[in-house]
């Protein structure tokens, strides 16, 4: 919460230093992807590169 008050006021990212605001957690990346695919984007293609666990 304090960080984003601090974001909002200085237009900074504590953690980053950067103007774009950290997210944490997991992408909810079937939302993404249909969202991709709805907007007629095109095809998409996907290089992972880590572990197997992360990848799902």
């Amino acid at each position: 919460m304090a960080l984003d008050l601090i974001h909002k006021e200085k237009n900074i990212d504590l953690i980053t230093g950067l103007k774009t605001r950290t997210q944490t957690g997991r992408p909810n990346w079937d939302k993404i992807f249909e969202e991709l695919k709805e907007s007629g984007y095109g095809p998409v293609t996907v290089f992972y590169c880590g572990s197997p666990v992360l990848a799902r």
